[in-house]
């Protein structure tokens, strides 16, 4: 039985948020991209600073998948950005684990 639990986000949780992206981000696009725009793109610090603003804002909304006390991943969603949808569709914005 898996002990994980989903919560909303708290500000608490933007820097773990932040380092779960990077690392995410940085696996998937290696060799894809080249080194240097990967190492451009691992600023936890300003993934930081976004998911803060995020949680604090609730756009998108943000929930984190916990296992114990250490957050594992993470779901960002809101309404559809495609104005086309709106208001009946909702969108997944960003998830990592």
């Amino acid at each position: 039985m898996s002990s994980i639990q989903v919560r909303p986000a708290t500000l608490r949780d933007a820097k773990a948020i932040a380092q779960i992206h990077t690392v995410s981000a940085q696996e998937a696009y290696k060799g894809l991209v080249p080194d240097e725009q990967l190492k451009s793109m691992s600023s936890v610090e300003k993934r930081q600073a976004y998911w803060r603003e995020a949680i604090e804002y609730c756009e998108p909304q943000v929930q984190v998948a916990v296992d114990g006390e250490k957050i594992v991943g993470f779901v960002g969603y809101d309404r559809s950005r495609d104005e086309k949808s709106r208001p009946t569709t909702g969108e997944i914005w960003a998830i990592y684990a």
